[in-house]
C-alpha cells in the first residue's frame, strides 16, 4: 500500500486498471487515493525545502464543506510554498468533497 501512495502522489490517480491495484478493493483504493493526495499536497508546503512554514493551522467551517488552512512562518513569507499547494490541493479537494481555502500568517514570538 505504501508503495501506491508513493507512486500516486505525482501524477495520475489509481485507476481500477492498474495492475498493480489488482489485490486491492474499492475501499483501499480510495485510502490510497486520499494518502496520495495529502502526500501531494505536503510535497507543495515544502517546496523550497527551506523549512519556512513553521506550523499549520486548521480552521473548519460551521457545514463541514471547508475549512482554512494557515500555513504559519517566522521569518520570510513562504510564497513558493503557498503557489505549490493551491496547484496540488486540488486532487484532495475532489476526492474529499470540500474546498481547502490556503492563509498564509507571521507568527510572532
Amino acid at each position: 500500500m505504501i508503495a501506491n501512495i508513493a507512486r500516486y502522489h505525482r501524477k495520475a490517480l489509481p485507476k481500477e486498471k492498474h495492475k498493480n491495484l489488482k489485490d486491492f478493493d474499492d475501499d483501499e483504493i480510495r485510502k490510497i487515493s486520499i494518502l496520495a493526495g495529502i502526500l501531494r499536497l505536503s510535497d507543495g508546503l515544502e517546496k523550497t525545502h527551506n523549512a519556512l512554514i513553521n506550523d499549520i493551522k486548521f480552521i473548519p467551517d460551521k457545514n463541514g464543506k471547508s475549512f482554512i488552512m494557515v500555513l504559519r512562518y517566522l521569518t520570510h513569507p513562504p510564497e513558493s510554498e503557498l503557489w505549490a499547494s493551491e496547484r496540488r490541493k486540488k486532487v484532495l479537494e475532489n476526492l474529499l468533497n470540500i474546498k481547502i481555502n490556503l492563509r498564509l500568517e507571521k507568527l510572532s514570538y
